[in-house]
Formats: structure tokens, sequence, C-alpha cells
């Protein structure tokens, strides 16, 4: 049996167990149910047995300000029944996806909108409609189906055929070169998943180069927020502090109570797409933040990268990399491999380098470079704990894009098992669910226990999350 339920307001985890309780009464009043145990803050477990049958119930949810969905599930089978029977089970519930009704109209992006204020140089679309965001007002996020993804493909800037990057296959794909002068050159590309779900970007054409401010220039009338020649006149803005005054300038009239959860300086990134010569300020600064638009969780990560130039009391600066994702928070690790492979393999077309005018070289190094800079720096530091390695990535696409951590590992909890590592070699072991802590010894036996070591000899085996 499998009961998919939802709340207005968000369950506490300390009530759980009287609310599992409380279903177990009523779905399976005849059955023994041991007390529920706690898997994790989000997920509960109770078992049965007798001479005939055997069975177990899983209780799992996931909440927000905006309330509380979850499934409560029971497996009962006969108590002869074999083991792989249970593990079929299993499978087929941890299969299971809910894809919720439309009776209530749908929830949709407003025009293009949403989706040109990620970066990008492209202007809205005239009669393009809208882009389907969820289906359902009443539907919650983990019945949305996966988003599409079947791998990627090359695309190549139209415009100069100044650049290559991959995009994944069949989703919507923007970008060239925009030039608003003859040695300003801004490569961008921007890769909207089909479902209207995730996008992704690379460059926006819409940044200028600026200027900064002098007295010279304001008693000309070219003070802050003046444009002349393709650029403004602008004081420096460090890469942190621009890169959260860009999501909330491009977001804001979208997302609500955006936040920015972490933050963190990149000077390695900066020394790569900047050089280490000629600059006065080369910085580079990564956030992530968090927001809602209507009812919706929402994730982003975006890269900064700024460069000034100062001499003789006047200078110049520019925002020589941006890129970032915004998804929803259930599929955060899916936008965020997207962007990732896309710097990864973006590359400035060397015929086109050497045939431009006199920037295109540092433009070239620029864009070549920072792939290098953004794998060695952001995938070794808090980018790649959100999405480690590209095994990591493809295992998202092929499970369902909904489910939460709990739902992820449903078999292993049907079944009461668990997964453990041996530290010292990586292996992964399934045990039993129950002990507190978990051993092996150098013969290779395996002892659980709810306190320490049960011998000197005996390594642990850490959990797997």
């Amino acid at each position: 049996m499998v009961l998919p339920f939802s709340m207005d307001s968000a369950l506490p985890p300390d009530k759980a167990s009287s609310i599992f309780a409380a279903f177990l009464h009523a779905f399976a009043p005849s059955e023994s149910w041991s007390n529920p145990e706690v898997l994790n803050p989000t997920t509960l477990r109770s078992v049965h047995s007798d001479e005939t049958f055997k069975a177990a119930a899983v209780f799992v949810f996931s909440g927000s300000g905006q309330g509380t969905q979850g499934k409560f599930c029971i497996a009962k089978m006969p108590r002869n029944v074999a083991a792989e029977s249970m593990n079929l089970f299993a499978e087929m519930m941890n299969s299971l996806k809910f894809t919720g009704t439309n009776s209530e109209g749908s929830k949709q992006l407003p025009g293009n909108s949403l989706n040109n204020s990620l970066g990008g140089g492209s202007k809205e679309l005239p009669g393009s409609g809208s882009k389907e965001l969820l289906s359902g007002s009443n539907q919650m996020m983990g019945a949305l189906p996966p988003t599409p993804f079947a791998g990627y493909q090359p695309f190549a800037d139209p415009d100069e055929h100044s650049f290559t990057c991959e995009v994944p296959i069949g989703w919507k794909v923007e970008g060239g070169l925009t030039r608003a002068s003859s040695i300003d050159a801004r490569p961008w590309v921007k890769a909207t998943s089909p479902d209207g779900l995730i996008v992704a970007f690379i460059g926006d054409g819409k940044i200028p180069p600026y200027s900064m401010p002098t007295a010279t220039g304001t008693m000309l009338g070219f003070g802050v927020g003046a444009k002349y020649g393709g650029g403004e006149v602008r004081s420096y803005v460090p890469a942190r502090k621009y890169v959260e005054q860009y999501v909330r300038n491009s977001l804001g009239h979208y997302l609500s109570n955006i936040q920015v959860v972490e933050a963190y300086d990149h000077p390695d990134v900066a020394a790569a797409v900047n050089g280490t010569v000629g600059a006065t300020k080369s910085e580079a600064a990564s956030i992530k933040f968090t927001g809602m638009y209507k009812d919706i969780p929402a994730v982003g990560y975006y890269l900064v990268s700024t460069k000034a130039t100062v001499a003789y009391g006047t200078g110049m600066w520019w925002v020589s990399l941006i890129a970032g994702e915004l998804s929803p928070a259930d599929r955060a690790d899916g936008g965020l491999s997207v962007i990732l492979h896309m710097l990864q393999s973006f590359k400035m077309d060397p015929v086109w380098s050497g045939q431009s005018v006199a920037n295109a070289g540092a433009v070239s190094r620029q864009y070549t470079q920072q792939s290098q800079a953004v794998s060695n720096s952001i995938m070794n530091r808090y980018w790649s704990q959100q999405a480690a390695n590209d095994a990591n990535h493809a295992a998202y696409w092929g499970r369902q894009a909904a489910q939460d951590h709990a739902a992820d590992n449903f078999s292993d909890y049907i079944r009461g098992q668990q997964t453990v590592e041996d530290p010292g070699t990586g292996t992964q072991y399934k045990v039993n669910y129950g002990p507190q802590y978990h051993w092996m010894d150098g013969a290779g036996n395996y002892t659980g226990t709810n306190y320490g070591a049960p011998g000197p000899d005996w390594r642990q085996l850490m959990n797997v999350p």
C-alpha cells in the first residue's frame, strides 16, 4: 500500500512518530508494529512479524515554509517468501512516481521574462508564449516528472563562430557574440530545459565595459550612470558584491525572499581569467542563493570575475566572466551539473581568434583559461560538494529528479538495510539497520554495536549519506 499525503503546515520531526503511529493504527490495526525507528530526520520505519506474515512500513516526508508532503508505505508478504521478492517489491516502491493533476490550472513563467533575465543577450520573442514551470497549483514539487536529459552536443556561435560549447541535447539553446563595437566582443550562451525548469548560462551580452567616474568627466556631463561608446560610467564593484547585485537586479521581479546562503572567493579563477599583469584589481566570487517563485522553492549558483585597471587618475573595469544556473530546489544538482559541463567545455575558436581584431586573442585566452580555472577551483571547492563528479551528475539524470534524499534510499528502508563504507579502502557494504555503530576487523568480520569498538583491532565503518 502506498499513500501520498500533504499538509498545509510544516511537520516538526518530533511529531512525525505520532503521525506515523496513527497511520499504522488506521491502515494496519491488526499488526503488532515495532516502535517507529528514526532512520534520518525525515524518514521513519517500523516492522511487524508473526508466524504467517512479515511486513515493513516507511514514513517519508519533506517540507518547507509552504507545507509538508510525503508518503506512507506498507509492504507485507508471507513469512516464507524469498528475499528476492522483497527486494523486487522495494525497487517497485522506489520507482513509484506521482504525476499529480492539472485540475487547477498551471503555474507558468511570465512569458520569457524570467528566462531572459538569466544572462545571455536575447530579447523577448513576440508571440512566443509562456514556459510551463509547474502543472497544477496544488501539485507538490515531488510530483513533477524528471527534467528531460539525453546527453550533450556541441553548440557553435552562429554569429562569428567565435566559440563552441557543449549543451544538453534537445534543450532550447540561444547564444552568439554580441558586438557593441569592433573591440567590444561579448560571447554568451544560454540553455533552457524543455520543461522550462532549468536555465544555465555563460556570459551576458548586455553587460558593458565600465569607466570609473572622474571629477573632470562629471563636470562634462559624464557622471555615474552616463553611457557612451557602448560603455557606462560606474564605480568599481568587487566581484562578491557584483554577483549578488546581478542576481537581485535580474531576478528580483520574479523571485521573492532571495537569500545568499553560501559565498566564496576564487583568486585562482581571477588569476586565470584576468591574467596576472596590468590589473589593478582582479577578483572572482561565487554564490549559492535561494528564493521563491510563487510557492516554488528555487536554488541558483552564480559566478562572477571582475577586473580593473587604473592609471593617471582614471580607469576602466570589466566583468570578465559571468555564469550561473537557476532551477527548482528539487533538481538543483541537475542544473549545477549542466553549468559545470558547459563551463568546462567552453572553447574559443582558434581561427576566429587569429582573424579577429587585436583584442580577440585576449578574449580567447580569457574564455579558454576560465574553463580550466573553474574546473580546478570550483569543482574542487564548494560546488564540488553539491555535484562531486561526472558519475554523480549522470546518476542524477538516471533517477527520479523530484525524489528527496530519503526517497532515493527507499528500497534500502523497505529491506531494513543501510549502506556503510570502509574509510580505509572505500569499499561499501550493505548492513542491517539497528546498531548505532558498525565495525569490521582485519579478517573481514562484521559486527554492530550501540557503544564503542568491540576490541582494539576493529575499525569503524562510516554511514553513507
